[in-house]
């Protein structure tokens, strides 16, 4: 007590865990808060190294000063999982995190220690006075492709923040279902990789009281940072502040601002780049703020509750419209966590009772199929100690059965355990799989490893893993260097379960198919690390990284889906693949929700070929191509028949590889992408692009083939102005982007039979004095044909009689056309006037909001303001 950098109270190393635990400090107290050190560290520094995998699953913390801490040593994929509690000054702190890191279903509240009933459990009213004042709930700096998900902070003086420590660098990832209330800030952003943060639907709820802000940006801010389908109230100043220095891109689509102060606004952005898209407003104060330092914004198909309130203090490209553009929602159902299966009984089986002996030596097969037969006639669970187990034939699990090594959290080849040596199948790809599964049960906690494998002479073997029927299950199996990993695909598969399956698999990492119900693949990670991380492990030659990256690039697909009824897959990784995720034509579509899948340095990070009737929904996607052979981060095959909707994606890598190449008859829909990569390659069926930013310097960044159904593109911004090389004509629908040179939505007309023509003559304004000529009812303004047009036969006729009083005018409402203004929007007409008051004849504009150009008062090319007297009587002059 009283030393907050001492010793922690646990160490977690490398391979190791801690489930179903609740921590408790007994002599802790609020208002008088004892400093302790942190209650759990992970990866420490040791002899033997820092490295992979720590879990803590299933533990409350009910009051720890700090509670988590990850880093600044060197760590990968740490797995919070079910972690409840009151931590008072910090929940968790991470840096220096270089492989995938999940945080989920994480709750940091008061109530955890105000309804613990502890002795001496105090108020929550008490914690939240202390915890708004001193508290953080994250703190992350570097962490490569964190996964945050159903994640709630309550109470807390900045909610999460981002970071960089030291020079170990700053974070990407992604967030989803993440829940910020009461807090003073509810996200901090002080810094971000290149790459950037996507938060989809998330809450930023904040208390009341001075600068208080939903999200607050450090000077320090130059990435992209996306909110798609997130909620922005509590009582704000305002909801969105930026720091003037802050020069990055923030998109915000879909959203909703609830509240903010009548000083503030809903986004108060001082620097930098805007988009808000499809947005609602629930206040009629002051929406957008925008300060001298924005560079551009665009501001398009927004509601309000009353009058646009848009403050523009920049000189950039400002594109506001109220136009409905139909845009995209997100309305995928949360993503239903998996029940972990199990046996029908707690039966025990223990393989040494069989004769099995874990020498690396000695052929188990026989031993272990007598422990598995046996426990075929009850169920129960088959076990398997530690041990190095030679396995030269094929094993089959009974149905209530479950095959179990030691380790019952998510582990790596690095920390051994239970090892199944595999020396059956080799050159015999379609033979028969080392583990059948019967329906209804499964494998869990071991590692399998093929010795005699080579990453100088791949050789071909059978799956690891096969199920025979429904019900089977796969959770915390590494599946080391195999040839072909789980196959979920050949047999039906219904209520199928794969949770943190790891490897290294080289042809095929996980195959699912015929399933007719719902079934889950969550949080699995492939790395060429599982092979190379192996010390100890018999092998045929010490492998290299980059002939085996290069192998998995040309040959590897990672996640084959097909026909699959209601797929759920949530937290998925692959680092090296011909295809990192893909979607195949297996006879029948293929319906899954994908949250959070990353890919890194494959060949395409996202394949689609799946038929008529497939519906796929990505949310919250990193995807990366790297290799001899970057053929796109999304792409779909000629025969690509489905509909697919990417909503928050974060590409980069190869630079010259395409974002996406899309050919086959489908519909995708990408809406919020970042990409550091090459041009959108567009060829085929139907696509939408919603919300693009691309950091990268070329032009032009769209390639549209003549085989596209039709091509949207909205709201894209990039470093060069908009191009599209268009091979589609009228089928490429391109607006509202920046830079964009707006051909396809100018207004033009001479009047002519086919231009647009005047929609209302009648006299919109009235003022004193005016009134009709000689022979009229009304002043007029109509289409004549003949007499002194400019060209052609037609022209435009404005005539009216004015007494000369100076407050005379009158206005016509002329076309009632959608424009989108931007800097680079030109205005352009000929007037002849007939008389000298007629040289007084202008080109009004009016907006959206209900203001007019002439408010603005603008001046014309020639120098004078927009109504001053022009031309000579008589005679046509341009203005």
């Amino acid at each position: 007590a009283g030393e907050p950098e001492g010793t922690p109270f646990l160490r977690l190393e490398r391979g190791s865990g801690i489930r179903n635990l609740n921590i408790w400090y007994p002599n802790q107290s609020v208002p008088a808060v004892t400093p302790y050190p942190w209650t759990i560290l992970c990866n420490p520094a040791t002899p033997s190294g820092t490295g992979d995998n720590t879990t803590i699953w299933n533990v409350t913390l009910v009051n720890p000063y700090q509670g988590i801490k990850i880093g600044p040593e060197w760590n990968e994929l740490h797995y919070l999982r079910n972690v409840y509690g009151t931590p008072l000054r910090t929940g968790i702190w991470l840096s220096y995190t270089t492989d995938i890191g999940r945080i989920m279903n994480v709750h940091f509240e008061p109530r955890y220690w105000s309804e613990s009933g502890l002795p001496g459990a105090p108020d929550a009213a008490s914690i939240l006075d202390w915890t708004q004042q001193h508290g953080d709930g994250i703190e992350m700096a570097r962490s490569d492709w964190e996964y945050v998900a159903d994640v709630s902070l309550v109470g807390y003086h900045v909610g999460m923040r981002i970071f960089r420590y030291s020079n170990q660098g700053s974070p990407n990832g992604v967030a989803y279902r993440l829940t910020v209330r009461d807090a003073q800030t509810a996200l901090q952003v002080d810094d971000l990789n290149g790459i950037g943060f996507i938060f989809t639907q998330c809450t930023f709820d904040v208390a009341s009281g001075g600068d208080n802000a939903c999200v607050r940006l450090g000077p320090e801010f130059d990435s992209v940072l996306q909110f798609n389908t997130c909620t922005f109230g509590g009582e704000p100043s305002s909801a969105v502040i930026s720091d003037p220095q802050a020069s990055g891109r923030i998109s915000f689509q879909n959203c909703t601002f609830q509240n903010w102060s009548e000083e503030g606004a809903a986004l108060d952005v001082t620097g930098g780049s805007l988009a808000v898209l499809g947005c609602r407003f629930e206040k009629d104060a002051a929406q957008i703020r925008l300060g001298r330092k924005v560079t551009d914004a665009q501001i398009l198909d927004n509601r309000w509750p009353g009058k646009m309130r848009v403050e523009n203090h920049s000189a950039g490209e400002v594109q506001i419209s109220q136009e409905d553009l139909h845009l995209e929602r997100l309305d995928v159902q949360p993503h239903p966590w998996a029940q972990t299966p199990r046996p029908p009984n707690d039966n025990l089986y223990v393989v040494q009772d069989y004769g099995a002996k874990g020498d690396g030596q000695t052929d188990n097969t026989a031993a272990f199929q007598a422990a598995l037969d046996a426990a075929g006639q009850t169920g129960g669970t088959v076990y398997v100690p530690a041990g190095w187990y030679r396995i030269n034939g094929h094993l089959r699990v009974p149905t209530g059965v479950e095959l179990r090594g030691i380790w019952d959290v998510p582990h790596h080849t690095v920390s051994q355990g239970t090892v199944l040596l595999v020396y059956g199948g080799k050159d015999d790809p379609e033979g028969e799989p080392l583990i059948s599964l019967e329906g209804g049960s499964g494998v869990r906690g071991l590692t399998l490893w093929y010795p005699e494998q080579s990453t100088g002479n791949i050789r071909a073997y059978p799956w690891a893993i096969r199920a025979l029927g429904p019900g089977c299950w796969v959770k915390d199996v590494v599946l080391g260097n195999a040839y072909q990993g789980i196959d979920f695909a050949s047999y039906p598969s219904d209520g199928h379960v794969i949770s943190y399956a790891g490897g290294s698999p080289l042809k095929t990492g996980i195959a699912v198919g015929q399933s007719s119900t719902r079934g889950w693949v969550e949080n699995v990670q492939f790395n060429p690390h599982y092979w190379l991380r192996a010390p100890g492990y018999p092998m045929a030659s010490p492998p290299d990284f980059e002939t085996l990256r290069a192998y998995q690039q040309a040959n590897l697909v990672a996640f084959r889906y097909e026909t699959c009824a209601d797929e759920h897959v949530m937290g998925t990784f692959v680092y090296a693949a011909a295809k990192g995720i893909a979607f195949e034509d297996a006879g029948g579509p293929c319906r899954a929700d994908v949250f959070l899948h990353g890919t890194d340095a494959a060949s395409r990070a996202a394949h689609l070929a799946c038929p008529e009737g497939s519906l796929l929904n990505f949310v919250n996607s990193q995807l990366v191509i790297l290799g001899a052979t970057p053929y796109g981060e999304i792409t779909t095959d000629p025969a690509f028949a489905g509909r697919a909707r990417f909503f928050g994606v974060l590409a980069w890598g190869e630079k010259n590889g395409p974002t996406v190449d899309l050919q086959g008859s489908g519909e995708v829909v990408v809406q919020q992408i970042h990409t550091r990569n090459g041009p959108f390659r567009l060829d085929g069926g139907t696509t939408r692009l919603e919300n693009v930013t691309i950091t990268r310097d070329y032009s032009p960044q769209y390639l549209v083939g003549p085989n596209v159904r039709k091509v949207e593109i909205l709201a894209s911004w990039a470093e060069k102005p908009f191009a599209a090389q268009n091979q589609a004509g009228d089928r490429l629908v391109a607006d509202y982007n920046k830079g964009q040179t707006r051909k396809d939505v100018q207004i033009k007309t001479g009047w002519e039979e086919g231009d647009p023509q005047p929609d209302w003559q009648n006299a919109l304004y009235v003022g004193r004095g005016v009134g009709p000529i000689a022979g009229e009812e009304k002043p007029i303004c109509r289409r004549v044909v003949g007499g002194e047009a400019h060209s052609g036969q037609a022209s435009l006729q404005v005539a009216f009689a004015d007494s000369g009083r100076d407050s005379s005018f009158v206005a016509f409402k002329v076309l009632g056309a959608s424009v989108p203004i931007v800097s680079s929007t030109e205005l352009s007409y000929w007037l002849r006037p007939g008389t000298e008051l007629g040289r007084r004849v202008f080109v009004d504009l009016l907006f959206d909001d209900g203001s007019r150009l002439v408010d603005l008062s603008p001046v014309a090319e020639d120098g004078l303001p927009l109504p001053a007297p022009r031309g000579q009587v008589g005679e046509w002059v341009q203005v």
